[in-house]
């Protein structure tokens, strides 16, 4: 990976250094020009190790256009934006969700790791539709005996 041009001066990322949440900066190129320790946790690299590398390149291969082309369009504008977004880490593909906002140099993107959250409103949906399909009849109350609930069995 090659570093940054020295003309570019890489954003400050020193509110986000001690934080769990990933940060990035993206120059206008599509390279990460700062990245913080978290993030290169994440990905398992060193944090100098993911600068000049290309930002899609740890986003799945079918997802690499439309995830450059957010960014392309984000920065066009010059307006904050969020979005999730697969991305390769240490632990396998995760779900991310991004806070992206222009900032000199290009633009930062602030992420939290929402697999497990994703997950469970999978297995939510999945009870859910089980208890909607069961041939028997469920009914939940609350305390004070208010049905809250009851299934169309």
């Amino acid at each position: 990976m090659k570093p940054p041009p020295p003309d570019l001066a890489a954003p400050d990322l020193t509110p986000w250094q001690a934080s769990h949440e990933l940060a990035l900066v993206v120059a206008p190129d599509g390279r990460v020009v700062a990245a913080n320790p978290a993030f290169a946790r994440k990905v398992g690299l060193a944090p100098a190790a993911c600068l000049g590398r290309a930002a899609v390149s740890w986003c799945p291969p079918d997802e690499k256009t439309a995830f450059a082309a957010r960014l392309a369009a984000l920065a066009a504008r010059s307006a904050a934006g969020s979005h999730e977004q697969r991305w390769q880490s240490a632990q396998g593909w995760r779900w991310i969700e991004w806070e992206t906002t222009p900032v000199p140099g290009g633009l930062r993107l602030i992420g939290r790791d929402v697999s497990r959250h994703r997950l469970a409103e999978d297995h939510l949906a999945k009870l859910s539709q089980a208890v909607e399909q069961a041939p028997v009849g469920i009914l939940l109350t609350s305390p004070t005996g208010h049905v809250r609930y009851m299934n169309a069995a």
